[in-house]
Parts: structure tokens; C-alpha cells; sequence
């Protein structure tokens, strides 16, 4: 299972309706970020993914600079399939279900952690993401 962040924000030049989003900022030439999350956003989503058998749980968020985050737990056999199919499932949410929040998918990527990442490359660890197994038990493998 992948944990697939995708990244929504308007269009440049983009105007929102003030039931669904406004826009905080908009710097030239890059996408804009709206400042609430639309209205029936988590639901449309929800009615997509349950048409798709890999989609397990569908959550909607602001990450700290403002930016709307949908997350999308995906049971694929590989991250590239899962966020195929998480961008697929928010591309026909917003075109098919949610077109007047006049939002666009920017980014859709498997999640990391960074705490756990910085705590991998500060220790002295070779590398493994469990220890070896005790050898002078029978808790090992064969």
C-alpha cells in the first residue's frame, strides 16, 4: 500500500467562486493556491475512489504553505501504478464532479517522511531498516 500526496492549486489567472475557494497569493507565472479546502471536495472524491478497487481511504488536507493535499491510500504493485492511479481518480473528480472549484492537479507523488529519512541518514547504521536477526535463538531465518 502507498500513501499518494497529490497537489492541487488554480490556474494562473484563475478566478474562484467564494462558495468554493479563494486565492491567498498567485506570484507571476506560478499556480495559485487557494485558501480553503472546496466545499464537497472530500466527498467527490470519495464517490470516485470507491468505483476503484485500489483505493483504499481518501483523506483531504492544507499542507503549511497553504497548498490543498489529498491523500490517497493505493494498494498497487509498484509506487509509479499508484500514483497513475491516484492522480487518475483527482483528474475525474475535478473534471467530472467538481469542475467549478476550478482546480488543477500539480504534483502526484508517494509520500516520504522526512523524520524518518533524517533519523536513517544521522545514524550509524549500514543501511538496513531492521536489525539482523539473533542467531543463538531460534528466531532467525533459515
Amino acid at each position: 500500500m502507498h500513501l499518494i500526496h497529490v497537489r492541487l492549486a488554480q490556474p494562473d489567472g484563475a478566478s474562484s467562486s467564494p462558495a468554493s475557494s479563494r486565492v491567498v497569493s498567485r506570484p507571476a507565472g506560478l499556480v495559485g493556491e487557494p485558501s480553503t479546502v472546496p466545499a464537497g471536495l472530500l466527498g467527490a472524491l470519495q464517490e470516485q475512489a470507491a468505483c476503484v478497487p485500489s483505493v483504499d481511504h481518501v483523506s483531504v488536507a492544507r499542507d503549511p504553505s497553504g497548498q490543498c493535499v489529498v491523500g490517497l491510500f493505493v494498494t498497487e504493485s509498484s509506487v509509479t501504478a499508484a500514483e497513475s492511479v491516484a492522480r487518475l481518480v483527482v483528474e475525474h473528480t475535478l473534471a467530472e464532479l467538481l469542475p467549478a472549484a476550478g482546480l488543477q492537479v500539480v504534483s502526484s507523488r508517494a509520500a516520504l517522511v522526512p523524520e524518518l529519512l533524517t533519523q536513517w541518514l544521522a545514524s550509524d547504521a549500514d543501511g538496513r531498516s531492521m536489525p539482523w536477526p539473533d542467531q543463538s535463538t531460534g528466531d532467525h531465518w533459515s
